[in-house]
């Protein structure tokens, strides 16, 4: 319908500009005489700049209610920032300037991208309390049939850049005209999508749950209204009342912004959800900014061979996100971060001991559909439902997700360059696949045991129909064990 086309469209025009400045800067950096130490200097900062911007935007959004106007600045301010870096001078004299324009034009970059992807979840969270409380069918709306032709478009513009520079013959700051000339697309789009599901700036961040959704996370029977100051354990819910697309009074203000974000924090859920965020970033990080670098410096691979790679990649992609919503909806969010563990670590022991031939990338690479593209989803969905039972903003708490993660990204941004650069490449990959992976599936382990114990195993399905009969169906999972010894894990 309407509003999953305005999804589509707007990551399409998004993704197609950002992926230009993505896939080219390391390069663009390397042009202007950076060595790699520097660069990973440089990469640390664009996240702790897009980290900030996404913990601190959002929630200046949330607390004017003007989430249209701060994403549009945002993105405005964020190219004009990046656009910046085209006019630099080959040479590293200015890496104050070069790390100060990264950093800010990232932090405007980092705000902008939860709040776009708050609206979306919001049309993915209507549909399914629609369907819940037994209105007319419609379409799904599916967040990876709408985040897919972010990736079309992302292929398809660094494609159409690539052929214009290397037929052209003009330098790598032809780039940078790129990403200024798409950048009008991502306003226009972003703009129909918020303005519909934001509208006046006004819309509610956190409507309450319908009477037919699964239980709520509070044990006790609900006895008052919400409020902030109350702990998980105390919280009762809000009664359900009609989403009429206006803002309750004073919701999440008078209680305060900070507050409801710290109850929905403190969830028991949370922080190892969080704890495994942070070292997906910080994984991402490594695999997909050094295994390039890696591959043509030390490998001597083509970029044919880099190309083949970032093609097979983008395909799978493609097909990952189209059935993403239905793998979710079996294997449940810790489902797909044990599937992204198992991805990573087959990624990372093979860098380390097998891969010397450069092609063999083009048979790894592509598994980064799994360890990052098929959570994306439904770490988004479980934000906001976990957001939606105790209050919370959903669009503050989408930008603390993304946060953690970009936090865990400049982590390893930082980490893999020191490696890289002191040690070696393979001794860069043995050590996140021996002291990062296993801490990223203990805090999925804690995440599963900490529904489990709670009783709310139910909560780990977001993309489910029935989330009830998906936990039944998990004879595979981890915490399956400790439930059989938990009577509270009844419901």
């Amino acid at each position: 319908d309407a509003s999953t086309r305005r999804g589509a469209l707007m990551f399409a025009a998004k993704w197609a500009q950002q992926g230009v400045y993505l896939s080219y800067l390391g390069l663009y950096l390397s042009y202007l005489g950076y060595p790699l130490m520097d660069i990973g200097v440089l990469y640390t900062l664009l996240m702790v700049g897009m980290a900030l911007g996404s913990y601190l935007l959002p929630m200046v959004a949330d607390r004017a209610r003007r989430h249209t106007a701060v994403a549009l600045a945002s993105h405005a301010l964020g190219t004009c920032t990046l656009f910046s870096l085209a006019f630099l001078p080959s040479g590293t004299a200015y890496f104050s300037v070069t790390a100060t324009l990264v950093t800010f034009g990232n932090f405007w970059n980092g705000g902008f991208g939860p709040l776009v992807d708050s609206a979306v979840f919001q049309i993915c969270a209507k549909y399914s309390n629609a369907k819940n409380s037994g209105a007319p069918a419609r379409r799904s709306a599916d967040f990876g049939r709408m985040r897919l032709w972010g990736c079309v478009s992302w292929g398809v513009a660094v494609w159409v850049t690539s052929a214009v520079v290397s037929i052209a013959g003009v330098t790598l700051r032809s780039v940078w005209y790129a990403y200024i000339i798409l950048a009008p697309l991502t306003s226009y789009f972003s703009y129909h999508l918020l303005s519909a599901e934001f509208p006046s700036g006004a819309k509610p961040a956190s409507p309450p749950r319908p009477p037919s959704t699964p239980p709520s996370l509070v044990e006790d029977p609900p006895k008052k209204q919400y409020n902030a100051t109350d702990t998980p354990a105390t919280a009762a819910p809000q009664p359900p009342r009609e989403d009429t697309g206006q803002p309750p009074k004073d919701r999440g203000h008078s209680a305060g912004l900070l507050s409801s974000l710290r109850v929905w924090v403190s969830l028991p859920l949370v922080p190892p959800f969080l704890l495994s965020l942070f070292i997906l970033g910080a994984l991402f990080a490594t695999l997909n900014t050094y295994v390039y670098l890696w591959a043509v410096d030390t490998l001597g691979a083509s970029y044919v061979t880099i190309g083949t790679a970032t093609v097979l990649l983008n395909l799978c992609e493609i097909v990952v996100f189209l059935y993403s919503r239905q793998a979710a909806a079996v294997l449940g969010v810790h489902g797909v971060l044990y599937l992204s563990v198992v991805a990573y670590g087959v990624r990372l022991f093979a860098y380390a001991y097998w891969v010397r031939d450069p092609w063999w990338i083009v048979v790894f690479e592509p598994l980064h559909a799994l360890t990052f593209s098929l959570p994306m989803g439904t770490l988004g969905t479980f934000t906001t439902k976990t957001a939606d039972e105790v209050g919370a903003p959903r669009v503050s708490a989408q930008g603390l997700r993304t946060g953690t993660m970009n936090a865990g990204r400049a982590a390893g941004f930082l980490v893999s360059a020191y490696l890289f650069e002191y040690f070696s490449a393979t001794f860069m990959f043995k050590w996140m696949a021996f002291i990062a992976m296993p801490i990223m599936f203990a805090g999925v382990v804690a995440l599963e045991i900490a529904a489990v114990k709670a009783g709310l195993s139910e909560v780990l399905f977001p993309d489910s129909d029935d989330p009830t009969a998906a936990h039944k169906r998990r004879p595979w999972s981890v915490g399956w064990r400790f439930e059989k010894s938990t009577p509270s894990s009844s419901r």
